[in-house]
């Protein structure tokens, strides 16, 4: 394509190794060419992970295999009916129809199938007591089965514990799959959420007996027989939790949420850690207090510069006082009752090219490092050509077949020869050449 490949400061993909691997991945070899080209791995991604590893908690799997268990057995025109009468007939606030598919890969997508089961918990129970009394066997056992895992207190216990983290991670979510946004604002939203989770942790007692209560009436609404009480406990902890608790609040909150939300909250350390590393000497550029030039700054602005030598002109010396200048020029803005720039972006609008040329450089280096590989990779993609409207119901083999006809372009059979493998099966229509 004709791209200087000198001139790259940034390159970012998701956590394959092929792609992200330090010694012969593409990012080594890119760094091995520029180094400074700084590896980002995808924050979209970096958060799909965390949420995953968060949810291998027993009750926090569970429950999710049951929704998508739930989806897959009512996601049949029939059944589907049934549904949709009875949330038309219990008159839910709801704006949404019908219940969503667990997406397999971008894991916070599963709010939206969280959300719905929650909003639709009476609809669905009403759904499945109607199909449990079938004549249809088959179906009537399955719906009797999943009334019952549903009205299961860990279950619900379980849900109403997802869908209340996943409604403060989703803002994350949606703002990494953004297409202009900087690697700073990412990583102080990221550290936002993971403040949030860590408050939720330290009230965990009053924030389980608000999910223990909307649990407790969730189960009342729909008439359910099964009471709050703790699972049975076995004499050697081996294949179940032995939590020693003496209410079921107690038991599900220590079993459950604090895991749960302790994992979630290692989780997102470990998968944003890189991403501070990145950012310790350009958070210098944009300081708390713009009055004061702390020599911890200065530390780190000389390991910045060091880094970016070949990007600057001029020596250390001259390089810090560009920096005192520019925070000079914050501490003017501040003083005059103007707002100090936040992000990268507008520190950028405010920084003067001719005063302070090399501020301004590592400010545009900060500007364009990648944040999110998710708006690059749909703009690449050929799914949404192979499987259009018209062609929705696409299977695996010719999906895979279609795939493969659109990568080799090039060298796609002629038509007599397409033709010629067609006649050789039985087909009702006469396509023999």
């Amino acid at each position: 394509m004709k791209v200087d490949i000198k001139k790259l400061r940034g390159q970012g993909y998701d956590g394959a190794a092929s792609m992200s691997g330090k010694i012969n991945g593409v990012q080594a070899h890119v760094r091995s060419i520029v180094p400074s080209a700084l590896y980002v791995h995808c924050s979209a991604h970096s958060l799909n992970l965390a949420v995953s590893n968060a949810c291998e908690i027993t009750g926090i799997r569970n429950c999710l295999g049951t929704i998508k268990t739930l989806y897959d057995f009512l996601n049949t025109p029939k059944r589907q009916y049934v549904l949709s009468s009875a949330i038309e007939e219990m008159e839910t606030s709801s704006k949404r129809e019908k219940i969503k598919q667990l997406c397999a890969t971008r894991w916070m997508e599963r709010y939206d199938s969280v959300t719905a089961v929650v909003e639709f918990f009476e609809p669905i129970t009403e759904t499945l007591q109607k199909i449990s009394e079938w004549k249809d066997k088959e179906s009537a056992t399955q719906a009797n089965s999943l009334l019952c895992t549903v009205s299961n207190c860990q279950i619900v216990i379980s849900l109403l514990c997802i869908y209340k983290v996943f409604t403060i991670t989703i803002l994350l979510c949606r703002y990494l799959q953004k297409t202009s946004i900087v690697l700073i604002e990412a990583v102080s939203l990221a550290e936002d959420v993971i403040k949030d989770l860590k408050l939720m942790l330290e009230n965990a007692t009053e924030t389980f007996s608000e999910i223990f209560s909307s649990s407790s009436l969730m189960l009342t609404s729909i008439g359910s027989s099964t009471s709050m009480q703790i699972p049975r406990i076995t004499g050697r902890q081996k294949n179940r939790d032995n939590f020693p608790s003496s209410t079921p609040e107690t038991y599900f909150r220590v079993s459950d949420f604090i895991p749960f939300i302790e994992n979630f909250i290692t989780q997102l350390d470990l998968r944003f850690v890189s991403h501070r590393d990145i950012l310790k000497g350009f958070q210098c550029l944009l300081p708390a207090d713009p009055f004061i030039c702390q020599p911890s700054n200065i530390k780190a602005f000389e390991a910045l510069v060091e880094f970016y030598a070949q990007d600057l002109d001029t020596c250390k010396e001259s390089l810090k006082s560009e920096l005192k200048l520019w925070y000079k020029r914050l501490k003017r803005i501040s003083e005059d009752g103007g707002s100090v720039p936040k992000t990268a972006a507008a520190a950028l609008g405010m920084c003067n090219k001719d005063i302070t040329p090399n501020i301004f450089k590592l400010l545009e280096i900060l500007v364009i490092l990648p944040v999110s590989t998710s708006a690059n990779e749909r703009s690449f993609s050929t799914l949404c050509r192979l499987k259009t409207y018209l062609r929705n119901s696409t299977g695996n083999n010719r999906m895979n077949g279609l795939a493969l006809l659109s990568i080799h372009r090039k060298f796609t059979p002629a038509v007599e020869d397409i033709l010629n493998e067609l006649a050789k099966k039985n087909r009702r229509l006469d396509i023999t050449v």
